[in-house]
């Protein structure tokens, strides 16, 4: 990965075959990591939410909100400098592992010390303890990220998510959940972030086993720290846009709200979050390797869209039409309010994925200042939305003011990605012309589905099951038959991932879907 005796690396590779086969192969081993990921957060967030309850949880959600702030500035982009630059030298890496841990323990510390007026803010001095202890997450997770963006940089996601993976099943699983049981509270989702955050750690550095020596300064680094304020200005917006409506909710609601709102948001955004960093880190790093290729770029980009509307739309457009049966299926009579929620967050998904995978599209094509100028103003209308939807005292108003502001934020970003790669929009629609219906035909099944179940039996918990086989069912079908309307380069790329599957499973497939060579 890194020649650690030189100050720099081999020549940049050149796109070729092997370049789309490690793509795929990414895809592939990232898509399968971050579905393993996702399924341990939901399992372990329903039942710690179960144990827990809404007030619990707000006091770890509000830590959290002020964590994914200052995280920013323990890494201020540096590390992203690891994955853009075409040769990477050791220099690179020293100056990068040097500065992370600076600024990492620099911000522990401003958190432990501002862990009362944090707990002021919320009103609800129970914040400040949980907070001094989340502080050392703050430099846990600025030292993970050097080693994280060379697995990146090497399209390594199968041990990035293995990682991960491993991590929150002993952090979360293992020591979260028997904590829980035994009463210490909140406590126990601090013990348990912290716990899977250093497992993680030690498997990334054991996999990259980069050079830990010391570099304050060097040549090359004006270059990284300009690449790396760029990344960072766009990180602060992008917080701002994912997480400015739940300071607004710990600032002038309940922190039970804030623990209601966090948890249904986190529920639908973790497996959003997990696949599409995946996909972020495979579409950019294949993206550098094109150099700025305009044609290949646009394909990429028309073919994601397209996948999304095909294979993630559905799922998340059929959770918001039964949301009451996912609530209560799922976290039980205490977490009902969080329905109203459910439905507006899980509309807004889709679109949350559009913008995601036009944002690594603008970085490799050399425009990475590009999303952060579109983005202030909309960062602006965000921030004053929910300042003014808070007023209402509703947090389903809140939910509803967020879907309108990721759908805007996503036209903005399409456009200028559009615009970019020179790809007419009319293209765009026709590509997601078959996902759009088979949104609505899997949705409208489910629903059916569930009313059925719910005139059969008085179980949530079954309801939620039968909806779930429905879905899928209705989803393999809906997608035989839009089939001669899914664009080639879907097919191509579904055909690919289909055979690096276990054989009977991806040829049954295939030729379930008619994707046979």
């Amino acid at each position: 990965m890194v020649a650690p005796d030189r100050d720099t690396a081999s020549v940049a590779e050149e796109p070729g075959p092997d370049l789309r086969h490690r793509s795929v192969s990414g895809a592939l081993w990232g898509s399968l990591g971050s579905v393993l990921r996702m399924a341990l957060q939901v399992v372990a967030q329903i039942v710690l939410a179960r144990i827990l309850g809404p007030e619990q949880y707000g006091l770890f959600a509000a830590a959290m909100i002020v964590l994914a702030l200052s995280a920013f500035f323990a890494d201020i982009g540096l590390s992203y400098g690891l994955i853009q630059k075409s040769e990477l030298s050791s220099q690179d890496v020293r100056f990068v592992v040097t500065w992370q841990f600076l600024l990492g323990a620099l911000i522990a510390i401003g958190l432990f010390a501002g862990a009362g007026a944090i707990a002021s803010f919320f009103n609800d001095e129970r914040v400040a303890d949980v907070m001094r202890w989340m502080s050392l997450a703050a430099l846990l997770s600025a030292m993970t990220a050097p080693s994280a963006c060379l697995l990146k940089r090497d399209l390594d996601f199968k041990w990035l998510n293995l990682s991960g993976v491993i991590g929150y099943a002993i952090g979360f699983l293992a020591i979260g959940v028997p904590m829980a049981l035994a009463g210490w509270q909140a406590l126990s989702l601090v013990v348990a972030y912290l716990a899977a955050i250093t497992i993680s750690l030690v498997l990334l550095y054991l996999r990259t086993r980069h050079t830990l020596r010391p570099l304050f300064w060097y040549p090359g680094a004006a270059g990284m720290i300009r690449f790396g304020g760029t990344v960072f200005a766009t990180n602060i917006v992008n917080w701002i846009m994912s997480s400015i409506d739940r300071l607004v909710i710990g600032r002038m609601f309940p922190i039970a709200a804030v623990g209601l709102y966090s948890t249904i948001n986190n529920f639908i955004l973790t497996p959003a979050q997990s696949l599409l960093g995946t996909l972020q880190g495979v579409l950019y790093a294949a993206g550098l390797k094109v150099d700025q290729d305009q044609g290949r770029l646009a394909t990429a980009f028309a073919t994601m869209v397209a996948v999304v509307a095909l294979v993630i739309a559905p799922m998340f457009v059929a959770v918001a039409a039964v949301a009451d049966t996912v609530v209560l299926g799922l976290y039980g009579e205490r977490w009902a309010d969080g329905a109203a929620v459910l439905t507006p967050l899980a509309l807004a998904m889709p679109v949350y994925f559009v913008w995601g995978v036009a944002t690594p599209i603008l970085w490799a094509s050399g425009n990475v200042t590009t999303e952060f100028r579109q983005q202030v103003p909309i960062a602006l209308v965000w921030t004053v939305g929910c300042l003014v939807t808070a007023l209402a005292g509703s947090l389903p108003v809140m939910a509803w003011a967020v879907a309108a502001l990721y759908l805007l934020r996503s036209m903005v970003l399409v456009r200028a990605t559009l615009k970019l790669v020179d790809l007419r929009a009319r293209r765009l629609l026709a590509d997601c012309r078959a996902g759009i219906m088979v949104s609505i035909g899997v949705a409208a099944i489910v629903y059916a589905g569930d009313l059925v179940l719910r005139r059969l039996v008085d179980r949530p918990a079954i309801w939620l099951v039968g909806d779930m086989i429905v879905g899928a069912f209705a989803l393999l079908l809906a997608l035989r038959l839009v089939r001669s309307v899914i664009p080639p380069d879907v097919i191509d790329l579904g055909r690919r991932l289909l055979s690096r599957l276990p054989g009977p499973v991806g040829t049954a497939l295939e030729r379930w879907m008619g994707m046979a060579a």
